[in-house]
């Protein structure tokens, strides 16, 4: 419950990343939303920002890349640096294969990876334990406390801090160039704007990591439409 304030304020953003950020970026009619940077500034500033958004996302890769590693070989008992090289390796060739479509339908088939896991989940703890159980745990550990108006900086989950950090990290993740290049490469403004939203209500089982079924769709067509053309 306390997460509930901050995933509410990540939703709200959606307008201002609809009708500010993607209407100027569509109209730019540009691959990457840093070639504005350029346009505006001059290219060393453009370098920087692409540079820094690539070694975050190398990162954030790497770290998934791991974590998968580590799962499989508690489940497989494989060793973790064959199963990076081969992550990695198959990731890579594909994407290399398939373009932007093969992106956009591994979005896709995660979302529906994702969403079976969370209810399979679901049923196995509702099987394993009684919801009795788990409603006195959650209960004792004031997991149902709302709000927290308190001001002490030391304090994790605030309402103050929910709103704050929903707010710039719901419009941080529409607005960085994994999420835009989705958007942008839908047939149209108005499919842009429709997947922007859907993929908003449906990536609520992945966290909001971007992948959804509108936002696929949108962008399929256009990719299809520009290999045709």
């Amino acid at each position: 419950m306390k997460l509930l304030d901050y995933t509410i304020c990540g939703y709200l953003v959606v307008p201002v990343v609809i009708y500010l950020f993607l209407d100027f970026f569509y109209r730019l009619n540009s691959a990457s939303i840093y070639e504005y940077l350029e346009r505006r500034f001059n290219y060393p500033t453009r370098v920087l920002a692409s540079g820094i958004f690539i070694a975050a996302r190398l990162a954030w890769m790497a770290t998934i890349v791991a974590a998968c590693s580590v799962a499989l070989k508690v489940l497989a008992g494989l060793d973790p640096t064959v199963c990076i090289m081969a992550t990695a390796g198959f990731t890579t060739a594909y994407t290399l294969v398939g373009g932007r479509k093969a992106i956009i339908w591994t979005d896709v088939i995660q979302f529906f990876l994702f969403t079976l896991g969370l209810v399979a989940a679901l049923v196995v703890i509702g099987q394993q334990d009684a919801l009795s159980s788990l409603q006195k745990i959650i209960v004792s550990d004031k997991n149902l406390r709302r709000w927290d108006f308190s001001f002490d900086p030391t304090t994790r989950l605030t309402f103050w801090m929910s709103i704050t950090a929903g707010l710039v990290a719901g419009l941080a993740n529409m607005t960085d160039q994994v999420s835009m290049q989705r958007y942008l490469s839908a047939k149209s403004l108005r499919e842009a704007r429709k997947a922007s939203t859907g993929s908003t209500s449906s990536t609520w089982p992945d966290g909001g990591s971007g992948s959804s079924i509108p936002s696929s769709r949108s962008a399929t067509r256009r990719s299809t439409g520009r290999a045709r053309a």
